[in-house]
């Protein structure tokens, strides 16, 4: 998938997916569909509140050529037109994401800071029916895009065990964090990623291709998966639905703009990944 985690590819835009701790946030009410005859239902039975926290995923890095990022474009605005469609509700959604004009980055452990001090995304959080969450990559964004730790597998090796050793625990925080807000009933839906196209066409050649995989991804992504399951949190598996059931599928062409970032068609098909496993099926 886009490496919405990873942020843009020139240098400030490989890493637009980063934060600052200020960080940005967008809202917009999603109504819902015009019926086949083009009637919009009168009134919703009532109103739901979606919170989504991510990187430039869920900003909508490089969606439209004519603005940086577009969240109502992101695969949370589209999935909350989708849900509300689906619910007969009004869904209001806010995305929390870094600031898509820096080059900082903000990990786990980053977001974990900016819960205790956000006031307005801890608000939000207090009034939602459902919360999405894709953080993770911009542990491994320094060494991964940004070359810190050179090319050379034992190095790079080292750099990526010591940016991924505390996820775990990371993980826990965040999501134990995120149920304690929350009011009770609330869908929590952690994405699990993927890995996008550069990465492999840059190392999947190489004899530490397995290794590496487990180190810069897979391990600290199981983490999420038990992190998140322990806390009440549903998973959605992006990556084996992406990728492949073994992992091994580099993102379609169409998929992507720039090969790290989701184009409105990749968008889109996320967005119908979350509905089909997020457990609120109307019917």
């Amino acid at each position: 998938m886009t490496v919405p985690w990873l942020g843009p590819v020139r240098l400030a835009i490989v890493i637009a997916a980063l934060v600052t701790l200020a960080g940005c946030s967008d809202g917009e009410v999603a109504r819902p569909a015009a019926s086949a005859s083009g009637e919009v239902p009168a009134s919703p039975v009532a109103g739901w509140n979606l919170v989504a926290i991510g990187d430039s995923n869920v900003a909508g890095w490089g969606i439209r050529p004519e603005e940086p990022y577009s969240p109502d474009l992101a695969f949370p605005g589209v999935y909350a037109r989708l849900l509300g469609a689906e619910q007969g509700v009004t869904v209001t959604r806010r995305s929390y994401f870094p600031s898509q004009e820096g080059n900082e980055v903000r990990t786990v452990a980053d977001w974990n800071d900016t819960l205790a001090t956000d006031e307005a995304l801890q608000n939000d959080l207090s009034r939602a029916n459902v919360v999405i969450v894709l953080v993770g990559y911009h542990n491994v964004v320094p060494a991964l895009i940004f070359g810190e730790c050179g090319s050379q597998w034992g190095p790079l090796k080292k750099c990526l065990q010591a940016a991924t050793k505390t996820m775990p625990s990371d993980y826990d925080k965040l999501f134990a964090t995120i149920q304690e807000v929350v009011p009770e009933g609330t869908t929590v839906l952690a994405g699990d990623y993927g890995i996008p196209t550069p990465l492999y066409d840059q190392w999947s050649g190489k004899p530490f291709w397995p290794e590496m995989k487990k180190a810069m991804y897979e391990g600290w992504r199981d983490a999420l998966e038990v992190a998140a399951k322990a806390n009440g949190a549903t998973v959605v598996h992006t990556y084996a639905a992406l990728n492949g059931p073994k992992g091994n599928k580099p993102l379609a062409d169409d998929l992507t703009t720039d090969g790290w970032h989701f184009s409105e068609k990749g968008h889109e098909r996320l967005a119908r990944i979350y509905m089909a496993e997020d457990g609120l099926s109307a019917e």
